[in-house]
């Protein structure tokens, strides 16, 4: 019965088609390719679908250490870690077009568990574009939003001219 299927081709590139369970420490001395529909899933043994979304890379836990994702950089000067997103309107990775004005490039979504399931959204960060798109130009938008009754309302927008717009009460304190 074959568990799972090994290629090794001239570059020395090392391929599994099916399952492969690794137990104890391993070390990978090159890159890790992941091809498009499988997933990686740290935590637990299948993915949840979170948010109405089954997202291939997933961490899974039940404590802060094994629930937490850490960047981090190891470099005498002044840049620092990144969590870069990116956006194209050309459908084959690698290849490029334009983004368009009200493009969300961009999300940081915030889910809750309502008792009924998983795709509560309770508050979302969205990088949003506007104006003209041009080499080298694409105008921001930051929009911070919140729920108070089951739907995300915009609480605050800073757009590519540095305006802030703000709905709500503003309490300053202290």
């Amino acid at each position: 019965m074959e568990i799972f299927r090994t290629n090794t081709n001239a570059a020395g590139d090392f391929s599994v088609a099916g399952d492969l369970t690794v137990t104890g420490a391993t070390t990978l001395a090159s890159d890790v390719f992941v091809e498009n529909g499988g997933g990686v899933v740290v935590g637990a043994s299948a993915q949840e679908t979170i948010d109405d979304s089954t997202s291939e890379v997933q961490v899974l836990g039940t404590g802060d250490n094994d629930s937490a994702i850490a960047i981090g950089r190891w470099s005498a000067n002044t840049t620092s870690p990144k969590l870069v997103f990116y956006k194209s309107r050309n459908a084959t990775i690698g290849s490029n077009t334009a983004v368009t004005s009200g493009d969300q490039l961009g999300a940081i979504r915030a889910v809750g568990d309502d008792g009924t399931d998983d795709d509560t959204l309770s508050s979302a960060i969205i990088f949003d574009t506007e104006g003209t798109i041009a080499t080298g130009q694409v105008p921001g938008v930051i929009k911070f939003k919140v729920a108070a009754a089951g739907s995300l309302a915009n609480a605050m927008t800073i757009d590519s001219t540095k305006a802030v717009d703000m709905a709500g009460t503003l309490a300053v304190t202290g």
